[in-house]
């Protein structure tokens, strides 16, 4: 969201998204990178390479931040993030089109 932000001109549209985006962060908890977090992403790299599977790097340290606190990664697209082994995926998007 912030690189998204940063490639917006100036406009009044930009400043109420950058309002929104801080209140955002705010409230949001925040997991630290931590030793865990590298080993996970280092394990993860190497097992997707060893199966020629790619998946960008971004994305990886998601899925390392994930298995290192144990926890259930949601997404909108499982079927990416599932190339990842023993990641629990899970998409909440089913019933929020009605929101």
């Amino acid at each position: 969201m912030s690189y998204g932000l940063a490639r917006l001109p100036n406009s009044a549209r930009k400043t109420r998204l950058r309002r929104r985006f801080d209140l955002f962060l705010e409230k949001l908890a925040c997991a630290p990178w931590t030793d865990g977090v590298s080993r996970a992403l280092g394990a993860i790299k190497a097992d997707l390479e060893r199966r020629g599977v790619r998946l960008e790097d971004f994305d990886v340290a998601v899925a390392a931040h994930a298995l290192a606190l144990e926890a259930t990664l949601v997404t909108d697209n499982v079927a990416h993030l599932a190339r990842v082994r023993n990641l629990p995926v899970e998409n909440w998007r089913v019933g929020l089109e009605r929101i």
